[in-house]
């Protein structure tokens, strides 16, 4: 589960808002992966996700009931929530709201780094990219900048499957970017899956 090097999952999450609430919407996102064994030690890796938030019966896209994307769970290179629509003229730390369409993946191929297998670090290099677009703010004066076009990023990092749970450590560069994107060469993440 927290560092695989064969095999293939597939999820399918949906929500429905809307009985006893104010916000009112449907959602759904599918996710895979799949890891194939290159070599004994090396493994090669694809994931992707695609999501989409529809709001129902006359409401709008509440902030923060999109998708967001960047981060070390996602788009790495990328501050979190550092892509995808943004409030015109907000600052870049504050001005993201979030989409409705989310497309994203990671190519990654994990490899051993010459310490013994039962310290289970292992490196990795990867390219991670996406697109976060659409929002609908409904009668509002709010100006959007939002312009759908894919980001990518490429990297290396180290992962290691501890006593305490998966620690991350990851080196990014954002390839593909926008004016408006957040970056984030550095990421340490702990708790995820790999």
């Amino acid at each position: 589960r927290f560092d695989p090097r064969d095999g293939y999952f597939v999820t399918l999450d949906s929500h429905f808002s809307g009985v006893g609430g104010d916000v009112k919407y449907v959602s759904g996102s599918l996710k895979g992966g799949y890891f194939y064994p290159a070599t004994k030690s090396v493994t090669l890796s694809v994931t992707q996700e695609v999501g989409y938030i529809q709001p129902l019966f006359g409401d709008y896209l509440h902030y923060p009931d999109g998708f967001f994307l960047g981060g070390s769970d996602s788009l790495r290179g990328f501050d979190e929530h550092g892509v995808g629509p943004r409030e015109q003229g907000a600052k870049k730390k504050v001005g993201s709201i979030g989409g409705q369409f989310l497309w994203d993946g990671t190519v990654q191929a994990s490899f051993p780094i010459g310490l013994p297998e039962e310290y289970q670090i292992r490196g990795r290099v990867f390219s991670d990219f996406g697109v976060l677009t659409g929002y609908d703010p409904k009668d509002s004066d709010v100006k959007i900048n939002d312009d759908g076009s894919i980001r990518a990023s490429a990297g290396f990092g180290l992962t290691w499957v501890s006593p305490f749970g998966p620690l991350a450590i990851d080196l990014a560069y954002p390839v593909v970017r926008e004016s408006q994107d957040k970056i984030q060469y550095f990421s340490f993440s702990f708790g995820t899956n790999f």
